[in-house]
């Protein structure tokens, strides 16, 4: 994921969407690793939480906020 941490601010990737609102092109697979790096911080989604679904939603939108700033990939629909 360095590629995608260490990108110049001016270097975007941008990811394409199918009609599913799904990451659908090759960079899917880096946007779901670049979150993956984000949630496997565990202070950042504890691991304590074995379902998503009851991870607090405070978690989620910090997480959410990092994807965000980081705006290496553009995540645009």
């Amino acid at each position: 994921m360095r590629n995608i941490w260490g990108t110049r601010d001016d270097e975007r990737l941008t990811v394409n969407w199918n009609k599913l609102g799904q990451p659908d092109d090759k960079l899917a697979t880096k946007l779901s690793s670049f979150i993956g790096t984000i949630v496997c911080d565990g202070k950042n989604a504890p691991l304590t939480y074995k379902n998503w679904h009851k991870v607090p939603e405070h978690y989620k939108d910090h997480i959410w906020a990092l994807v965000q700033v980081n705006d290496t990939i553009l995540c645009e629909r």
